[in-house]
């Protein structure tokens, strides 16, 4: 995976995305993107991690929808 794909992953994760959620999203481990994220966290400006975003956003919303049907 290129490094801008990685950044772009920890920069959701950052945002509040779940990593559970975006290792089922991208396809990727778990563990590889808590990785990544403890490798690139101090250096990802906080201008560049998403707030409103819309695509954080239907993230944010996917992870509710999966939680829900986890508790069923």
């Amino acid at each position: 995976m290129k490094e801008e794909a990685r950044m772009k992953i920890v920069r959701e994760a950052l945002a509040g995305i779940k990593v559970g959620v975006l290792a089922r999203i991208y396809d990727v481990h778990p563990e590889s993107i808590r990785q990544w994220v403890r490798d690139r966290r101090d250096s990802v400006p906080l201008e560049e991690i998403p707030m409103t975003d819309e695509h954080v956003q239907e993230l944010q919303r996917l992870q509710v929808v999966e939680e829900s049907f986890h508790d069923l």
